[in-house]
């Protein structure tokens, strides 16, 4: 037998052992770093950045995404289940629509960063808290059905309008960032009363720009894991339709490419949360405050008991003390006199 009759079982057999061992891995880590994700983005003083609610609902959608697309994948791999065209479309539905909405929900966090930067005041009010939440409310993404309408729909809508957006609106608020220093330099002789108000605005400011990271990192990763997704998609539907005829070998090649394009779709809402600890100081601050909380309320009741039981034996003590001290009453001593009469 040649090689390249070899080629095909080797790669079937890969694909079945990346399925059983690493996409089970994934999913571990993904569900344990959205859920971190979205009790760290649902504490208040994180909520009051307008661009954290984007990833709070992003990092909902991501455990949609993860548990909807790994987990029929590991299940149809070791049990012989016979899929619905009913499933299939469930299925289709739910993870495409989840993914839409996770894509477009960073392309909304670029845009509030930029018009946050912008010293356009209408632009500024685009980036509030209440126009973040009624965004991600009104999100509502619905994929084609046929296999071109799809394929021209993963193209364009996945893997080239998100990227252009993201790219566009992270140089305009780097931009608009760099004009926010200049002009911060040329006013750095200020009163004394502005100097409260003057820190306080540092302090913002350095949230704004850790939040601009954790941001920055999820379009970065975004772009690196969609891009061969996109240019394989692009790849198949011009060869399906030019009437090139593929022989066994190179389908199989194929269908391993599109298999490992399809693990990198799950890097982006697997990732996130451990980006954002290892670039993100105010991230890891906030992981280490929620850590101190949980020790303290598991720490809690034993120490209160302890404190009653010396509280006992402290007034326990006292009293003795105090009783010793005080001596018995003594009882008045009568002597008799002896009158004359």
């Amino acid at each position: 037998m040649s090689s390249s009759n070899q080629s095909y079982p080797t790669l079937v057999l890969i694909q079945q052992m990346l399925t059983n061992y690493f996409y089970p891995i994934i999913l571990v880590f993904g569900i344990l770093g959205n859920i971190i994700n979205i009790i760290i983005f649902l504490r208040k003083s994180l909520r009051q950045i307008s661009c954290n609610n984007y990833f709070l609902a992003s990092s909902f959608v991501n455990l949609i995404i993860l548990n909807v697309g790994i987990i029929p994948l590991i299940y149809t791999n070791k049990y012989n289940w016979q899929i619905t065209t009913i499933y299939c479309k469930i299925r289709s539905y739910l993870f495409n629509s989840s993914q839409q909405m996770s894509r477009y929900f960073i392309v909304m966090a670029c845009f509030d960063r930029f018009a946050l930067c912008s010293s356009n005041i209408r632009l500024r009010r685009f980036s509030h808290v209440n126009i973040a939440r009624i965004s991600i409310n009104n999100s509502c993404i619905y994929p084609g059905t046929s296999a071109l309408y799809n394929s021209i729909y993963g193209i364009t809508l996945v893997g080239f309008i998100p990227p252009i957006l993201m790219l566009t609106f992270s140089l305009l608020t780097y931009r608009n960032l760099k004009i926010k220093q200049y002009r911060r330099q040329t006013h750095l002789f200020t009163t004394l009363n502005n100097q409260i108000s003057i820190n306080q605005n540092l302090k913002q400011e350095k949230k704004d720009q850790q939040v601009l990271r954790m941001l920055i990192i999820q379009v970065i990763i975004y772009i690196s894991t969609t891009t061969p997704s996109s240019i394989n998609l692009l790849y198949s539907v011009l060869t399906s339709y030019s009437g090139i005829i593929k022989s066994n070998e190179r389908k199989s090649i194929e269908s391993f490419i599109s298999f490992v394009t399809g693990i990198l779709n799950y890097t982006y809402p697997t990732l996130s949360c451990y980006l954002f600890f290892f670039i993100s100081h105010l991230y890891r601050n906030q992981i280490k405050f929620i850590l101190i909380y949980i020790r303290r309320q598991s720490c809690f009741p034993s120490i209160q008991n302890n404190n009653n039981n010396n509280t006992n034996a402290l007034e326990r003590v006292s009293v003795r003390k105090m009783t010793s001290k005080i001596l018995p009453a003594q009882q008045p001593v009568i002597i008799p006199i002896n009158i004359q009469q």
